[in-house]
């Protein structure tokens, strides 16, 4: 089959990482196998784009991946067990979704897990020993949880915060309960000066 025009081959139903193909490098033959031909080269990526060339998923040779999604259009990242990511470019939204029975877990660099989202929408921070986790709001207000899961709120400057409290018995109140954590302990303050 040396003389054989790659046309007049026969064709491949499945491939193998180990298969080879034939490429032309620096005006020489040469061949390459599958594996090498879906590795970045360094510096460079690779990416699968759309027949109309504008939606790809890419990966650079640092091992990143990349969803490009076009406007006015939705991206998803499937399971076995359904959608896990969407990506909506015409509100700029990300929707992380676990299955039914699954969770969907964001990690450290060092393999910690840092937020745990699960299939009923709870969500659960943990942040590593020493570290801590924090959400940046609006104006520079934040909400920081340390590695030993005490809770700091920081209101942004001329602003409140406020922790939405709902009594079991609202008739334990004198009168009308409050509807919030902080108005709830200035109240029992007031109750029980010098306690």
């Amino acid at each position: 089959m040396a003389d054989t025009k790659i046309s007049a081959m026969t064709a491949a139903t499945t491939v193998a990482n180990a298969d080879v193909a034939p490429i032309v490098q620096g005006g020489v033959n040469k061949k390459a196998t599958r594996t090498l031909l879906l590795t970045a080269a360094s510096g460079e990526g690779i990416a699968i784009t759309n027949f109309a060339g504008s939606a790809s998923i890419g990966m650079n040779s640092d091992g990143d991946v990349l969803l490009v999604v076009p406007s006015g259009r939705v991206g998803y990242v499937f399971t076995a067990a359904g959608a896990i990511f969407t990506a909506d470019s015409s509100n700029l939204s990300v929707l992380l979704s676990a299955p039914s029975s699954y969770s969907f877990t964001i990690s450290t660099a060092a393999g910690a897990t840092g937020m745990l989202i699960d299939a009923a929408g709870s969500i659960l921070m943990s942040p590593a020993s020493g570290q801590s986790f924090t959400i940046n709001g609006a104006s520079s207000s934040t909400i920081n949880i340390n590695g030993s899961g005490a809770i700091t709120i920081t209101p942004a400057s001329g602003q409140t915060s406020t922790i939405s409290y709902t009594p079991t018995t609202p008739a334990d109140w004198a009168s009308t309960a409050p509807d919030d954590v902080w108005e709830a302990l200035d109240r029992l303050a007031a109750a029980n000066p010098g306690a």
